[in-house]
């Protein structure tokens, strides 16, 4: 999953695994406190096809709460 900061690449995380991430990156001391976060997936995954459940959605990543620090 790719991470972007006002369109410019700030993180990459490989989320291979069922269970929750916390994924943390730095904006840099230089970044303005006003943004657009970007997320990108590389692939979707589908239960049905994988014969895991038979919901038949194209599911990406559940996203929780983002904090700001």
């Amino acid at each position: 999953m790719d991470f972007f900061w006002d369109a410019e690449l700030r993180h990459t995380v490989s989320l291979s695994r069922p269970e929750w991430v916390e994924v943390r990156f730095s904006l840099g001391a230089a970044t303005s406190r006003t943004g657009v976060v970007t997320m990108r997936v590389d692939r979707t995954w589908n239960p049905a096809a994988l014969g895991v459940a038979p919901d038949d959605r194209d599911l990406g990543v559940g996203i929780t709460r983002i904090e700001w620090r």
